[in-house]
């Protein structure tokens, strides 16, 4: 086992262990209130001199995360046309008139959850989209806060240790 090695071995076992670990955490928190909550996969791979991790939703409904951080068509400033939505099963839509989202762009949390005012009952209705939460984002400067690039360079290092012993020569005792 060459010095590579040992240092590529450290680090997954840092990315596995520690790193993507707390990844899934910072991701939980921001859908813990959530009914409908992704689950978090991890694709793992080691090719050559390159390693990547990558956590993403799946799951019935991973579509949903993607929608509410990366937003929809127009993100609700109605500067475009929007896109029609249509009462198909039932002669109206019925909701209620304004809601109050639990989480705001950027992360954080912010309002209630709660939909509120009057019900209002349509045959049709024009959807403006939604504005982009940036989740992912927030995540990203969760882990970079907590300082994970840090955590990588303390592997290196660990790495290049056990190179190193295993390369001391074995003196022979006479």
């Amino acid at each position: 086992m060459d010095a590579l090695d040992h240092i590529f071995n450290e680090i997954e076992k840092e990315f596995d262990q520690r790193i993507m670990p707390r990844a899934k955490k910072f991701l939980d928190a921001q859908v813990s209130t959530w009914v409908h909550k992704p689950i978090w996969k991890i694709d793992k791979s080691r090719i050559g001199g390159t390693l990547s991790r990558y956590i993403y939703p799946s799951g019935d409904n991973a579509q949903q995360f993607v929608w509410v951080s990366r937003g929809t068509a127009d993100h609700g400033d109605r500067s475009g046309s929007g896109y029609k939505i249509v009462a198909r099963n039932a002669p109206n839509l019925i909701y209620n008139q304004f809601y109050d989202p639990k989480t705001l762009p950027g992360g954080r949390f912010g309002g209630t959850g709660e939909e509120y005012g009057g019900i209002v009952r349509r045959k049709q209705v024009t959807h403006w989209g939604i504005k982009p939460r940036h989740i992912e984002e927030y995540v990203m400067g969760q882990l970079d806060a907590w300082n994970w690039r840090s955590k990588i360079e303390n592997a290196i290092r660990r790495g290049l240790r056990k190179a190193a012993k295993q390369q001391q020569p074995q003196t022979a005792e006479v």
